[in-house]
């Protein structure tokens, strides 16, 4: 921290034999930040950052390793997918090349959400870790054995999804489930189940070195603590929340019959009431407004609504082709579901926690960071 020096000379003493010495006084100036400072965490005082930068590195080759075995995958498909409609079917006319499109435009779909699936985990490790939040980067535990799961049960989808198109076929083998194209699909979860493992150690770690910030700024009273964690919790809710609402977003407009007029109003509306419901809801409860946090609310409540309605409405319609979309459309939108009535309950909890000082204290924290904060005087007179 840089400082200005001025001195000061007592303008009412009229002699200078009894002038007081020059006193200097330290004027804090405004760190500039840098910009790796918006990207990298740093060192804040006692909070120490040395396991959270290895547990970014890690996870930044793990996203990379699985990005790039999911991208062979997809990149595998396009090229079978290729192959299969320049052979001769066995089913003449359109029929044969509609269900191919159809079966391949339903496993890309798959693969594109699983992809953008990776991208959030180093995005949810990076964030938690930048601001130092243990609970988001503990939650990622969660989220990997998620990702595990899904690509074990991608393996057995493609798999299926070929042996679908394989009687269509002439040559058979066109459709083949082997090679490179398995390998990357074992790969993928295995590179998934060692890094959880690693991963939960790491968040252990990290642990230790932010909870020393929660202490801090709490100041270790209960009331602070537990209106800390709310709204941390709520934060955390609602990054999940967009994901997965992305993801039932993404299924039901490609994937589940939707009208021409509905595959563009859908996304439309969809982004704009999404982000007005997040702003709020983060300005809401950061900045304690109560109406803004009231907006939030009712607007989770109209995504909810809208999502069981899709839910029930596509069940309803059924047909072939929902079959085989069903159990990840279900799964998004019971997620997603789930996590919307989550965040009205920890809305709703951090709106009757408002005055508690989780405000103030972080508007402290935002002042040291830049520089800001002038500590209160402390008067030693009794």
């Amino acid at each position: 921290m840089s400082y200005n020096y001025s001195t000061f000379r007592d303008s009412n003493e009229s002699s200078e034999a009894f002038l007081p010495a020059p006193a200097v006084v330290l004027i804090p100036q405004k760190p500039k930040k840098r910009p790796i400072d918006y990207i990298l965490p740093k060192e804040d005082g006692d909070v120490k950052v040395y396991w959270a930068l290895r547990t970014l590195l890690v996870t930044l080759i793990v996203s990379i390793l699985c990005a790039g075995c999911e991208s062979w995958i997809m990149a595998n498909e396009n090229t079978v997918k290729n192959t299969l409609l320049q052979e001769q079917p066995t089913s003449t006319g359109n029929n044969a090349n509609l269900n191919i499109w159809l079966n391949f435009k339903i496993e890309l779909t798959y693969h594109a959400v699983f992809l953008a699936s990776i991208g959030f985990l180093f995005f949810v490790v990076w964030d938690g870790v930048l601001h130092r939040n243990s609970i988001q980067c503990i939650s990622v535990n969660f989220y990997l054995v998620g990702l595990l799961v899904y690509s074990v049960l991608q393996i057995l989808q493609t798999d299926n999804d070929l042996n679908t198109i394989r009687p269509q076929l002439v040559n058979a083998n066109v459709a083949s489930n082997s090679g490179y194209f398995l390998a990357a699909q074992i790969l993928l979860p295995c590179i998934i189940g060692i890094f959880i493992p690693i991963y939960g150690f790491l968040s252990y770690k990290m642990y230790g070195e932010f909870g020393w910030r929660a202490y801090r700024i709490s100041g270790g009273a209960p009331k602070v603590t537990k209106a800390f964690n709310t709204y941390h919790m709520f934060l955390l809710l609602l990054k999940y929340s967009v994901f997965a609402g992305c993801g039932f977003l993404v299924i039901d407009v490609i994937l589940t019959k939707v009208s021409a007029n509905g595959k563009i109003l859908i996304p439309v509306l969809g982004f704009i009431v999404g982000i007005i419901t997040v702003v709020t809801g983060f300005y809401g409860i950061r900045y304690e407004h109560a109406v803004l946090v009231i907006v939030h609310i009712v607007g989770t409540l109209g995504i909810f609504a809208y999502m069981i309605y899709r839910m029930v409405t596509s069940f309803h319609r059924g047909g072939s082709d929902f079959q085989r979309t069903k159990i990840p459309f279900l799964a998004f939108g019971v997620m997603c579901a789930l996590l919307l009535l989550a965040i009205v309950c920890f809305a709703v909890l951090c709106l009757l926690q408002f005055g508690v000082g989780v405000r103030y204290v972080l508007d402290q924290e935002k002042r040291k960071q830049k520089g800001n904060y002038v500590p209160p005087p402390i008067d030693l007179t009794d």
